[in-house]
């Protein structure tokens, strides 16, 4: 059986198309009255308890929670034109699940809250629009969005106040930068209040994103949870500490001599970075590495050296106990850890952060890899300042981020603690975990944090690489100075095995494999099976060998497109199905992949972007009365349904803004006659409509398999002149790891 290589350039046989519109606006489940007579009576509550305090709310200016009726998540339901004709401004979302008024016997679904700034004169004026039973036809018709609103009520300290363990009395505090035409005060009065209340608040060490400002605040608990009150803070949490240290328990101390292979004459250089503890000053990966440092007039920090090098080897050299080739890539090892950064500062987290960011902004690495961050699992109503800066970080860059997601997995699950930590939670990076084998016979290491992710982003872990079990650990090199390989654990050591194999399709590859390629085909070539559970494992097993990847036999064939497309528009993408397949059946696998731009104070609307994709069998084929070709379901919230908790949840917008779809359907290949992807960019901003004309770059890999067809990938070659086989560029009849 011969082997066949990567099939490039599937972009080609895509073009745009034009579809007719069509479908009716389903009829609003609440009249006009039946709304107005349930939510005054709330609205009156809310502006009867409003604070009179001016300390609270600078320029009167307040925060109330308008509940949306779980009908109306879609964009296209979105309220604006009621905000717009009350005179307030939307400042953010969260996840909610409410009882509704409609169906009360059904119980909570997944619904979402619009946080919802005016001052008091605007709210007043939205309850005079209500005291009218009819619209009357000479007014503006925004006040019709009414009926979309389920519940309204004022945004209290409990829905601000994440508990968390206290290390100190440190805390985060997220606050929402208000339009200055609104609020002019709100930044000055916050941090006046905040000096009345005896709470230090350090400004000069805080991330923005977006509208959201994340500021270290340090007090008594009675004087920072009175902050809280303040009417623009959005969120409030005890200060977490920074996780890094690699799973020790009953490690073997066994620790042993090797032999390094010789590195290459003439390393490739890819811009591939390792951000972490730094390196000891006298070790043997030097020959592999450059070295710079985030923050060169700080020392180093000695608890955090051994784990940068073990962090390094893992990404050079593998395993050690599996004897692999090291990378052709001379890697650069960056120290954002040091003596400014101490475990014991509790702001040290955010001194971290400053440094990864100042890096990434200022050096053009393409493959990074991240083996720490905050000792806290994520939440689904808030996004932490670590993921909201990467996220915003990578959508404006190529780059694909490998990510730990920590090693809480053994903690308790009722209660979340087991759940992935920030920022492997960042849809636009590789979350990896870790698994106990780097054989066939592998699950979830105990260790290995667990999903889901939040949704957008819900499936979490992206995927699983060996990170180490006990009697099974992970080889890296000791920090001595001649070559040692010393036992660790932890999906510190899972997330650059991961980036490994991203970088290794690269340089079999050629510059045809940008990272999003790489990243789409990491997930769509991991080990699956039927029983694994999503949350454990997200969407399978990296391959151990990276030619597996890139290579396949002569009935299968993989293509890959990388593809841009407009908001609104439609492309319609080839499957290069081979003409005349009259027996047997075809399979068909596909994986989507794209960055997307992220609104972190809405998380329940994280991601700006979605590609609706439609599969037709046969795109020349119309049914008579049809004015498309016939569609046959292909990707679906069935992928992830494990993920969400209800049938109601699947039916709402739930999975619609995924930047990773995935599935793999049998065929007749009979019934497939010219078919196709019908992709369709959405965008949004704040979970409404946008005027962006930013495109959208995608990736797609295709695998098609037909077991009684020979040399299927050159018979595609044949018909798809347009298509080109990407023959390796180094040598890799010796395998390849």
């Amino acid at each position: 059986m011969g082997i066949h290589y990567l099939i490039g350039h599937g972009e080609r046989i895509s073009e745009p198309i034009v579809l007719p519109h069509g479908g009716k606006t389903p009829e609003d489940i609440y009249s006009y009255e039946e709304s107005r007579q349930r939510l005054q009576p709330e609205l009156h509550e809310a502006i009867n308890n409003l604070p009179q305090n001016p300390d609270l709310a600078p320029d009167d200016v307040h925060v109330l929670q308008f509940i949306l009726h779980p009908r109306y998540l879609a964009k296209s339901y979105h309220p604006s034109a009621l905000l717009s004709a009350a005179g307030l401004s939307l400042v953010g979302s969260k996840p909610i699940r409410i009882n509704t008024s409609d169906n009360p016997e059904i119980g909570q679904r997944l619904s979402k809250t619009l946080l919802v700034a005016g001052n008091r004169h605007s709210l007043e004026h939205l309850d005079s629009l209500l005291q009218e039973p009819v619209i009357p036809p000479n007014r503006n018709t925004g006040i019709g969005d009414i009926v979309k609103i389920e519940q309204i009520d004022n945004y209290r300290f409990e829905d601000k106040y994440h508990d968390a363990p206290h290390h100190n009395e440190w805390y985060e505090l997220v606050l929402h930068q208000l339009d200055e035409n609104l609020s002019p005060n709100n930044i000055q009065g916050f941090l006046a209040f905040a000096e009345k209340l005896g709470v230090n608040v350090e400004e000069d060490v805080n991330f923005q994103s977006n509208n959201l400002l994340y500021l270290p605040v340090h007090g008594s608990d009675k004087a920072v949870k009175q902050l809280a009150e303040y009417t623009s803070v959005r969120a409030l949490r005890p200060m977490p500490r920074l996780e890094l240290e690699p799973i020790v328990g009953a490690t073997r101390s066994v620790i042993k001599p090797i032999k390094l292979p010789e590195p290459p004459d003439t390393p490739a250089q890819l811009n591939v970075a390792v951000l972490d503890g730094g390196l000891p000053p006298d070790n043997p990966i030097m020959p592999w590495v450059n070295y710079i440092k985030a923050n060169p007039t700080a020392n180093d920090d000695p608890r955090t050296l051994a784990h940068g090098l073990g962090v390094c080897s893992a990404l050079v050299f593998g395993n050690l106990a599996t004897d692999q080739q090291p990378l052709r890539t001379r890697i650069t090892a960056v120290r954002v850890l040091d003596s400014e950064t101490m475990y014991d500062d509790p702001i040290g987290l955010y001194k971290t952060l400053y440094n990864i960011e100042s890096v990434l902004e200022s050096y053009p690495f393409q493959y990074v890899n991240l083996s720490l961050g905050p000792d806290l699992p994520i939440e689904d109503d808030d996004v932490s300042a670590w993921t909201s800066v990467l996220d915003a970080l990578l959508s404006s860059r190529e780059m694909l981020l490998s990510v730990a997601v920590g090693n809480n997995g053994a903690m308790d699950g009722e209660s979340g603690n087991n759940r992935i930590e920030p920022p492997s939670d960042a849809v636009n990076a590789l979350g990896v975990g870790a698994c106990d084998s780097e054989s066939g016979y592998w699950k979830r290491a105990p260790y290995s944090a667990v999903g889901p992710g939040r949704s957008p982003g819900i499936v979490k872990p992206d995927l699983v690489a060996f990170g180490g079990a006990e009697g099974n650990e992970f080889m890296v090199l000791g920090a001595e100075s001649s070559p040692i390989e010393t036992p660790v654990m932890g999906t510190s050591f899972a997330a650059p095995i991961a980036l490994r194999q991203a970088i290794r399709i690269r340089e079999i590859c050629g510059p045809e494999i940008t990272p999003l390629v790489a990243k789409t085909l990491l997930i769509h070539s991991a080990e699956r099976r039927r029983d694994d559970d999503q949350r454990e494992v997200g969407w399978g097993k990296v391959p151990t060998d990276a030619t597996e990847i890139v290579t396949t036999s002569d009935n299968r064939a993989l293509i890959i497109y990388n593809g841009r497309i407009k908001p609104g528009k439609i492309v319609r993408a080839t499957i290069p199905v081979p003409r005349h397949l009259n027996d047997g059946n075809m399979e068909i696998a596909a994986t989507f992949s794209f960055i997307s731009k992220v609104d972190p104070q809405s998380p329940d609307s994280y991601t700006r972007s979605a590609l609706e994709v439609i599969f037709r069998r046969n795109a020349d084929s119309i049914d008579q009365g049809r004015r498309t070709p016939k569609s046959t379901p292909f990707f679906s919230a069935k992928g992830t349904s494990s993920l969400y908790s209800t049938e109601a949840e699947q039916r709402s917008d739930q999975g619609k803004w995924e930047t990773v779809l995935h599935a793999e359907k049998r065929f007749r290949a009979s019934s497939l006659v010219k078919p196709v992807f019908d992709i369709h960019y959405n965008a949004r901003e704040e979970g409404g409509g946008t005027r962006t004309q930013d495109e959208l770059e995608y990736a797609l890999a295709i695998t098609l398999f037909a077991q009684g067809i020979r040399n299927l990938p050159q018979i595609i070659l044949n018909e798809y002149p347009q298509l080109v086989s990407l023959e390796p560029i180094i040598d890799v009849s010796g395998g390849m790891a």
